[in-house]
């Protein structure tokens, strides 16, 4: 089969900055109306599918989630302002472009291309987030510190995958000088996480780190030397006895803020809503990216129809039932058993399983996988998309040879 790369560089500028944009804080000062960047971002996707519209595979897998999620809201009787169908058309959009729903050389390539320049970027965020620190800029989003984004929750994971980016390039580098600027940027993403103070993006971070260096068999003197760089400049910085302007309390507030809530688990209340809803509908759930406000206590939820479901997993069984849990479950599997997939990762692209591991390690406290407006499901797709264990597609003709 002969293959033409394109360049996609015009599609991926437009989807990225749809995607990151309206989370930043430049909003507050270059504002641009949100129906802008959400046709930008819709009409991108759309046109992805378009153009490589010609000689197209569907992954019946996932298709089958779907006929699964479209009984769900045929069958659910959840409020109306939830918008389920709506969600579900968008969510459908997303997985087409960016994700493993549909198929060819061009879309793999693209969503190849379009994850790393994402990594790039986040690595950018991470470490310009450390220099808002550095340079003690007020606090203009939401949650502890938010670097250039609008909310801690969501620097937290940009820059543990920037971080794990990063970590991988420092290995790969050839150049001297190269491999010590991805070790700059390792370090800086590194502190932004923890200044975030995620406890479920820390502990995602720290178990993807090692997958990475386990992948990259790196000798216990190196683990140590690489890890302990990290750690020993972050307790330096974080002890610094110094007040800045988005924290007047100190710098080891943040830590203190980790200590305090040690293992308690803040998200029990949301875990017992989405059970509660699974037994209450154990086949069909309550309804692809809905809720039932009748048996859930935790929160009922925004008058826009926002939902914090506070686990992707009990999420897929509470909306979609069993039917579309095993189904989805079958979907992973097909990528996750197949010898060509692991071939592939383990030779040329480590980095992409530790992402791999990093999302569903923070999936346990964080429901984002149905939502076509998150950017980390944005992300998330966009990695199975170019990593799926797709029939039929010869992988050397798309720049990934791997060693048998």
């Amino acid at each position: 089969m002969k293959y033409i790369k394109s360049n996609y560089i015009v599609f991926i500028v437009l989807l990225l900055f749809s995607e990151i944009y309206p989370l930043t804080i430049l909003p507050l000062f270059i504002s641009l109306p949100s129906i802008v960047w959400q046709l930008s971002l819709y009409f991108t996707l759309i046109m992805i599918i378009m153009i490589s519209f010609k000689d197209f595979r569907i992954e019946w897998r996932l298709l089958l989630f779907i006929i699964f999620a479209i009984i769900s809201l045929i069958l659910s009787e959840t409020d109306v302002r939830y918008g389920g169908p709506e969600r579900l058309i968008s969510w459908i959009i997303l997985i087409s472009a960016v994700g493993p729903l549909l198929y060819n050389a061009k879309l793999i390539d693209l969503r190849i291309k379009l994850f790393n320049i994402t990594l790039y970027v986040f690595m950018l965020i991470g470490s310009l987030s450390f220099l808002y620190w550095i340079f003690a800029l007020p606090n203009l989003g939401r949650g502890h510190f938010t670097g250039i984004m609008m909310h801690s929750m969501l620097l937290a994971p940009i820059a543990s995958l920037g971080a794990l980016y990063a970590l991988y390039n420092f290995f790969s580098s050839k150049i001297y000088i190269i491999k010590y600027i991805f070790l700059l940027f390792f370090i800086t993403n590194f502190i932004s996480v923890l200044l975030a103070a995620s406890r479920s993006a820390l502990a995602a971070l720290f178990v993807s780190i090692v997958v990475l260096l386990f992948l990259k068999k790196f000798k216990y003197k190196k683990i140590i030397m690489v890890i302990t760089l990290p750690l020993f400049i972050v307790y330096y910085l974080l002890n610094i006895n110094s007040t800045n302007l988005y924290n007047k309390k100190g710098n080891n507030e943040i830590i203190n803020s980790i200590q305090d809530r040690g293992l308690t688990n803040t998200r029990e209340f949301l875990w017992n809503d989405r059970i509660k809803e699974f037994k209450a509908n154990p086949i069909f759930g309550v309804g692809f990216a809905s809720q039932d406000d009748k048996l859930i206590s935790a929160s009922k939820g925004s008058k826009e129809g926002k939902i914090e479901p506070g686990s992707t997993y009990l999420m897929i069984l509470s909306m979609t039932g069993l039917f579309g849990a095993i189904s989805m479950l079958y979907f992973f599997l097909k990528a996750f058993m197949n010898k060509l997939f692991w071939m592939r990762l383990t030779s040329v692209s480590q980095y992409k399983i530790a992402s791999f591991t990093f999302f569903f390690i923070h999936f346990l406290g964080e429901g984002y996988l149905f939502a076509s407006g998150s950017l980390m499901a944005f992300v998330f797709w966009t990695l199975l998309g170019s990593t799926y264990a797709y029939s039929g597609i010869d992988y050397n003709i798309l720049g990934e040879k791997y060693e048998n």
